[in-house]
């Protein structure tokens, strides 16, 4: 935006000496009406002196009606004049009175008349009092008043002419406040905001901002409490946008619109399942969304003199069939889910089953072969089979000490004993037999 220069102040040094001139032309014009009626003031005087009180009175009454009488048009030029000057600017402004008129042109007379009280500036009655205020509707002279947490922007002759802040001011003739800013952060709530995604489905989106007039490189101080950027003051003051029904948004409108148009920009590029379920997906998902969202609003409103604080997107909301139907997917997305939890832990288990398993027969195979190697080595007659038969069995009791949790391994144990008790028998039985019979100690 181009900076123009402000206009110098006005300076009203010339009118005491205007007024001066207007007394010296009437002292004039009584000088040369006397010398029209040819009055000589010392005959004039030396005949009056001889009369009695009564009739010097009357004299003196003759003479200045003689004289007053040329004053008579000035007069009643002055206040036809006068009359017509109010008039005029009752039309011109339309005020509401002649009285207003009246005061509106005393106060052009006299701009530095300090007896009046200061106006209060505030933002949001600003154009409900315009009206009713010969002030605000045509411009100073006059005294305004600014809140420490405001900011008017004042115009002279449609221009851009001076900000003024936290205090008391004298508007110069005709200097207009165009509008008052509140300086301090501002929150707004969209609840309607209408989305589409790439995939054609209409979404509700619900979200709040925290924006205001950006701050500059100015510190707070106990005289200017809430600093401003001259720029951003003069940017933010005609950041004005006229609806369709004629009225023209505020400053303070254009971040919810920058933002909804910003947010429809970025949900538009998405599909719905990638806006429900990003694939970065924290406790907060919209968080990738409201940032690239905050990101680019914040970029657009820099130019207008705001500064976006932050974006927050609360809700969003789709269709009653559509949320329908992601409920019913969200439900079969999580049954699938359960689903393969139940069976990757029934796989496990049957997993560790069957290395357990192998690991008994691995053990009961290793057991055999030491029954046997152990029974070679000591010279043992007993039959091969009946050590084999033997160490089986252990290997047996020990896979169903394994299995205890089952319901027939206590039954399983018992049989084995029993198995193993016989062959235990039997295996005596045959190394009696044998050593009866030595030749046939070596089995088939």
């Amino acid at each position: 935006m181009t900076k123009r220069p402000a206009p110098p102040p006005r300076v009203s040094h010339g009118q005491p000496w205007f007024t001066l001139g207007l007394y010296g032309l009437l002292a004039a014009y009584f000088v040369i009406v006397w010398l029209l009626e040819g009055i000589n003031l010392r005959a004039w005087l030396a005949e009056v002196l001889l009369l009695p009180p009564t009739a010097l009175i009357w004299e003196f009454i003759t003479l200045f009606v003689v004289i007053l009488r040329h004053f008579l048009p000035v007069a009643v030029g002055w206040w036809f004049a006068y009359s017509a000057t109010v008039g005029m600017i009752q039309r011109l402004y339309d005020l509401p009175s002649r009285d207003e008129a009246a005061l509106f042109l005393s106060r052009l007379r006299s701009p530095e008349y300090s007896g009046e009280k200061a106006l209060p500036l505030f933002p949001h009655t600003l154009e409900i009092e315009r009206p009713n205020s010969v002030l605000l509707r045509v411009g100073g002279p006059g005294k305004v008043k600014v809140e420490p947490h405001l900011a008017a922007v004042t115009e002279d002759n449609g221009r851009f002419a001076r900000i003024i802040s936290a205090g008391s001011y004298q508007l110069r003739p005709f200097e207009y406040v165009h509008t008052v800013l509140d300086l301090r952060p501002q929150e707004r709530v969209v609840t309607d905001a209408v989305v589409r995604t790439r995939d054609n489905i209409d979404l509700t989106v619900t979200f709040s901002i925290v924006y205001r007039i950006r701050t500059g490189d100015e510190q707070p101080s106990k005289t200017k409490p809430y600093p401003y950027d001259e720029a951003a003051v003069k940017a933010a003051a005609y950041a004005q946008t006229v609806l369709d029904n004629g009225a023209a948004s505020t400053w303070e409108a254009k971040p919810a619109g920058t933002t909804r148009s910003k947010l429809a920009e970025a949900v538009g590029r998405l599909r719905l399942d990638e806006l429900m379920h990003p694939p970065d997906r924290t406790d907060e998902p919209y968080r990738t969304l409201q940032h690239g969202v905050w990101r680019a609003a914040r970029a657009e409103l820099a130019n207008s003199g705001i500064d976006l604080i932050s974006v927050h997107i609360d809700r969003i909301q789709p269709p009653p069939d559509v949320e329908a139907q992601y409920i019913a997917f969200w439900r079969t997305h999580w049954q699938e889910r359960v689903r393969l939890s139940q069976a990757d832990g029934e796989a496990t288990a049957k997993e560790e089953q069957e290395i357990a398993r192998a690991e008994a027969e691995v053990a009961m195979i290793q057991a055999i072969l030491e029954g046997i190697q152990r029974a070679r080595r000591s010279g043992a007659t007993t039959r091969t089979s009946e050590i084999v038969a033997l160490r089986l069995i252990e290997g047996l009791e020990r896979m169903a000490e394994q299995s205890r949790q089952k319901p027939d391994a206590l039954t399983l144990l018992a049989q084995l004993d029993e198995l193993r008790s016989d062959l235990a028998a039997r295996a005596l039985a045959g190394n009696s037999l044998l050593s009866e019979n030595p030749e046939e100690g070596t089995p088939p």
